[in-house]
């Protein structure tokens, strides 16, 4: 994690009332250097990129959209998370992360070339 995400990583839970460190890297991956370039590193040497969380997916789709990607779908995050968040009906900065939740979580579903999920 890089001292910028951390940073930025801290401010944001602080508004939002609830971690983040999972959820910020939605759309903030690029501020984990080491992170995206250990993704395109990756690239040429598989076919087949599964995540089982739906955090990484835009970044999935920027840096392996040749290779077949597979979401394990392994919860509903958006529940899960809401429940993380101190009363997130009232504060709109959690509200706005959750939204990102639960639009990374349709678009791994949509992007994906199979998805895994498990009866409850």
């Amino acid at each position: 994690m890089s001292k910028k995400f951390y940073d930025n990583m801290l401010d944001e839970q602080n508004k939002a009332g609830g971690l983040l460190h999972d959820i910020l890297l939605i759309n903030e991956y690029k501020m984990i250097p080491n992170l995206a370039e250990l993704c395109k590193q990756l690239v040429p040497k598989t076919d087949i990129f599964i995540t089982s969380q739906p955090y990484f997916i835009k970044m999935l789709l920027e840096y392996c959209s040749n290779q077949i990607l597979i979401y394990d779908a392994q919860n509903v995050d958006y529940d899960l998370k809401k429940s993380y968040f101190k009363n997130p009906d009232d504060n709109e900065t959690a509200k706005r992360y959750l939204d990102t939740v639960y639009e990374a979580e349709a678009l791994a579903c949509r992007k994906s070339d199979v998805i895994l999920a498990f009866p409850m």
